[in-house]
Order: structure tokens, then sequence, then C-alpha cells
């Protein structure tokens, strides 16, 4: 996967007195050679702290280092443009950057779907620099094969695992699973979830926050619900 999914970014804290990989703090992706695409979650731990995305390479070593010049989430923008806030969390965000990823950086196109309903059942890609298996830290970009399910499927599983109802609004996720397990790790959120290279979701976490078990689903946000927020942070 030496040239694979180059518009995949990481997105790191400014901290040389770890390894890089250690740094990481989410994943991303570039929607023009400027902005880039993620989970608002990824900016609470660091706040105002300095953070930078690498870009231009599957290996973390040898990725280029750019600085954003500001990100803004979904609710910040709804409050700005005067568009209402249906649900009350909103876990994404657009990063600009200060200077534009070179030409030969890739960008990613956003499927085109109607409704989630469409997705279900087909087999999609999610990859990231996150944790993998025995708590790994990985310098080089990893994927996987995830099926998307039906949210009423995801509804049931969370609520046999965790105990208690957790709604999964339609409109808002994509659940996903694989046999016997694909789990998103820990510096995945913000990552996408792809449909023939065409981007559907973005990784927001494992479900339910529970001790370790195969039977956890994957919960992304679907782009659909937030075409118009993409639209017009993408023209800043």
């Amino acid at each position: 996967m030496p040239t694979e999914f180059q518009f995949i970014v990481a997105i790191v804290e400014v901290d040389d007195s770890y390894s890089i990989e250690k740094n990481l703090l989410c994943t991303g992706s570039l929607l023009t050679k400027s902005h880039i695409l993620t989970c608002e979650h990824c900016f609470e731990e660091i706040e105002s702290q300095p953070f930078r995305i690498l870009a231009g390479s599957n290996s973390l070593i040898d990725a280029t280092a750019f600085f954003p010049l500001f990100w803004i989430s979904f609710d910040q923008w709804a409050v700005n443009e005067g568009e209402e806030i249906v649900y009350p969390e909103n876990d994404i965000a657009m990063i600009k950057l200060i200077v534009a990823v070179p030409d030969e950086c890739p960008t990613v196109t956003l499927a085109t779907f109607s409704e989630n309903e469409d997705l279900y059942g087909l087999w999609t890609v999610t990859a990231g620099w996150g944790q993998i298996k025995n708590d790994i830290l990985p310098i080089i970009l990893h994927k996987a094969i995830v099926k998307i399910i039906t949210n009423e499927n995801c509804e049931n599983i969370i609520k046999a695992l965790a105990g208690e109802e957790c709604p999964v609004p339609e409109e808002l996720y994509i659940c996903t699973k694989n046999l016997p397990y694909t789990h998103l790790g820990e510096g995945d959120s913000g990552g996408p979830l792809l449909y023939e290279n065409n981007l559907v979701g973005i990784n927001k976490a494992l479900c339910p926050d529970i001790d370790f078990s195969t039977y956890q689903v994957n919960a992304h946000l679907s782009i659909h619900y937030y075409r118009t927020f993409i639209a017009s942070t993408i023209t800043t």
C-alpha cells in the first residue's frame, strides 16, 4: 500500500519528546488541497495546544508536516450561519491549512447516496494509523474491510452489550462490523469510511464503550447529513 489512500492525513501533537506515532491524536481526509475533514472530539484533549498535520505518505516518518490556520465544528458553523442544530451531538469538524498540500497529494471524493439505507450490506474500507492488536501503534497506514449493518441491528447489539437503550439516529450514523471482528482503535477517529474509494463516513468510535468484546460495532458519522456544512466550509 505504498501510494494508496494518500488523501488520508494524521493529526498529531507537536511534542518532540515522543516518537511520532505516540503523538497521534486522530486521522483525517483531504477534501481539497487545504481542507481536512475529521471529528470534533479530536480537539478535546489538545484544546488550545498546537497540533500539526502529516500528509503525503502512508508512513508517518516520511510524511510532510503542515500546520492549521483554523478549525471549525459543525455547531460553530451552524451558529455562525443561523442554521438549526437538530441533534445535540455533531462530532464533525473541518481543518483549514495555512499552506496547501502539493498538487501530487490526492483528495477524496464524497460518495453520492441519498440516504444511509442505500449503504446497508455494502463492504467498505477504513484506514488509519490507530492502535491495532496488542496496543501496537503503527508507523505505516493500516486498512481494514468492514460491512455496513442496519442501524436497527446496531442498536440491538449495543443494547445487548451495554444493557440499556442507545439510539443510533439513522441519518447521522453508519455502523460496521466484520467477522471475527475489526475494531476502530485509538487514533482512528476522524478517518475515512470508503465505498469504491469514495467517502461515505467518518470514523467516530467503537460502541458501546465497554471492556473488549468481539461483538462491539464501529460507529461512523454519515457524510450525507453534513453535506451543506462540508460544501460551505471548503469554500473558506
